[in-house]
């Protein structure tokens, strides 16, 4: 009975498949593969692409190497003013080398990595809650509330941890989710931030007050110098007009003539400015310069 050739084609492709399951490992983007050898990580690859494995002898373990979130669950925990708060956490990491990863956590078990995350998460939020007031989580001004800071030294914990430990585990950030107040605090912390409000108002009055006095005193003395100003202006133009009036009284004592006519044109000129029309006696000491004069300077009859 002669071999079917088909039978022996199918035969040889299925032989060829057999051997590149058994000796070719394929690598994924999303995945990191660690090779042990008798049992022992020897090699890893974190490229994707297809690589080259000595079977039996060689086994390859596949990890993933995206980000994880990972939440800590409520925790109580004290402020550094003896307040209990409950605070929630989550971080997220991700598989940085996987030959450190690979023994440390049951031959890659990201499960066991994580439970041992979350205790450290916890861990990291007690410590650094201990450090920080009430009043770094809830404030009236909210540009008091250190919710970053407080995260980024969870985070700087957390991370320095995993890399001291060498756990093989890139921590690539910590946020708080939640922050609640255990019912026997509510009260007081209310009682507290009643107080701080009312303290703020306080404040808000007292600065008021001396604020609208520091612009009464200003208005005040302003005033003052103002007044002063004027007074020293009157004085100087009331002196130079005395100057002025002593030149010329001393000038109408050297020629009475001439102070007298300036005086009756004067006052003449006050009385015809409006286009008045008097009667006057010929008596009337204005009289003699309305009348008409002769050549020889005297009166002539009107």
């Amino acid at each position: 009975m002669k071999n079917n050739p088909l039978s022996i084609a199918i035969g040889f492709v299925l032989l060829v498949i057999f051997g590149l399951l058994m000796f070719v490992y394929q690598v994924r983007t999303t995945e990191v593969a660690v090779v042990t050898t008798f049992g022992k990580p020897t090699d890893q690859k974190s490229e994707p692409g297809p690589y080259f494995r000595l079977w039996p002898v060689q086994k390859v373990y596949k990890l993933d190497k995206r980000v994880r979130n990972l939440e800590g669950g409520e925790q109580e925990s004290t402020t550094s003013d003896n307040y209990g708060v409950l605070i929630t956490c989550y971080a997220g990491w991700a598989v940085d080398n996987a030959g450190e990863f690979f023994p440390r956590f049951d031959r890659g078990s990201h499960s066991a990595a994580s439970v041992k995350l979350g205790e450290m998460l916890r861990n990291a939020q007690k410590q650094v809650i201990g450090k920080h007031p009430l009043q770094d989580f809830i404030n009236l001004d909210a540009t008091k509330i250190k919710f970053d800071q407080i995260e980024q030294e969870i985070f700087a914990i957390l991370r320095d941890q995993c890399k001291n430990q060498n756990y093989g585990i890139d921590v690539r950030f910590v946020h708080i989710k939640r922050l609640n107040l255990p019912g026997s605090n509510t009260a007081t912390v209310l009682g507290r931030m009643t107080s701080e409000r009312q303290n703020l108002v306080t404040k808000i009055q007292s600065e008021g007050v001396a604020k609208a006095a520091a612009i009464r005193n200003n208005a005040e003395t302003a005033a003052q110098s103002m007044i002063s100003q004027a007074n020293s202006t009157a004085l100087a133009i009331r002196g130079e007009g005395d100057a002025q009036a002593a030149a010329l009284l001393a000038e109408f004592k050297r020629n009475p003539e001439l102070a007298k006519l300036l005086l009756d044109i004067g006052a003449l000129e006050g009385l015809l400015k409006n286009k008045t029309t008097l009667f006057m006696d010929l008596s009337f000491p204005l009289m003699e310069y309305l009348q008409k004069r002769r050549p020889d300077g005297a009166s002539l009859k009107p």
